[in-house]
């Protein structure tokens, strides 16, 4: 079971974008087959903020700016 994509940021899969998804945010732009090894049931579709559908760099601003208040 894969968590649905709409949940941009959330990269834990615990139903809120927090500081607690920066690491895997991080593990999903550098390392996508040991980011899915690391959370299975979650969609690294997550990470594409931009939703060009490709995971990169391009995405960080958008994450950092679902971080602020």
């Amino acid at each position: 079971i894969v968590a649905p994509t709409n949940n941009l940021g959330d990269m834990n899969c615990d139903c809120a974008v927090s500081l607690d998804d920066v690491q895997p945010f991080a593990l999903a732009l550098i390392d996508a087959s040991a980011y899915t090894g690391q959370h299975p049931l979650c969609s690294i579709s997550n990470a594409d903020i931009n939703m060009d559908t490709t995971v990169d760099g391009s995405d960080i601003t958008g994450f950092v700016g679902l971080l602020l208040p």
